[in-house]
């Protein structure tokens, strides 16, 4: 019988919000290694966030 072993360095996933215009990081998100990008874009989406440090002109 085998038991799955964990590792000493846990693995996670960053999805970051970034601005075009001035390539700042607007906000991110940490999440487990298993949820896929998308999962965690969705979930980035819904949290509200500051908006563009340049405004419009971007």
């Amino acid at each position: 019988m085998s038991v799955a072993s964990v590792g000493h360095h846990p693995q996670v996933r960053l999805v970051l919000l970034i601005a075009c215009c001035t390539r700042g990081i607007l906000d991110a998100l940490l999440g487990p290694r298993r949820d896929n990008e998308v999962a965690l874009a969705k979930q980035l989406a819904t949290i509200p966030t500051l908006p563009c440090p340049a405004g419009n002109s971007c």
